[in-house]
């Protein structure tokens, strides 16, 4: 289980990542906040998945 835990931790890092940079470098409102709204969850969910390795 906490194999799996980091594995999901290092996907949605990397995912936020590359969400990050395409909200820099792609144009249009609409798929900006699109990726936006991508890095938030994967960033909560990073968050969450620390806190349960935590415990």
């Amino acid at each position: 289980m906490i194999i799996l835990a980091w594995i999901l931790l290092v996907l949605f890092s990397i995912k936020a990542i590359i969400n990050a940079v395409a909200v820099i470098y792609r144009e249009g409102v609409e798929t900006r906040l699109d990726h936006a709204i991508s890095s938030i969850v994967g960033g909560l969910v990073v968050y969450f998945m620390i806190s349960f390795l935590r415990m």
